[in-house]
């Protein structure tokens, strides 16, 4: 069963990792043999706390981590925007 929670602190780190596999730079057809080095030097580059807990904190952003089998396989993040119109949002 899927199921959608809301993303938390602790959360972040498994999020970040996701992230990485899922768009990760594949440069060379020995990528594999390079993985673990080229997550690593990605993950200096992105301050996944910061990026996250945006969506955590703020009011108007959302973060759910997507969990099968109790474990998280996915996230989604969100932004609200007003309406210009009336008092709905999307």
């Amino acid at each position: 069963m899927i199921e959608l929670q809301k993303m938390d602190i602790v959360n972040i780190k498994q999020c970040g990792d996701i992230h990485l596999r899922a768009f990760r730079f594949e440069t060379s057809d020995d990528y594999a043999e390079h993985s673990t080095e080229l997550s690593d030097s990605l993950r200096k580059c992105y301050d996944f706390t910061h990026y996250f807990s945006r969506f955590i904190e703020d009011y108007d952003k959302y973060a759910f981590c997507i969990i099968s089998d109790e474990q998280i396989v996915g996230y989604i993040t969100a932004l609200e925007i007003p309406s210009l119109v009336d008092d709905n949002a999307i």
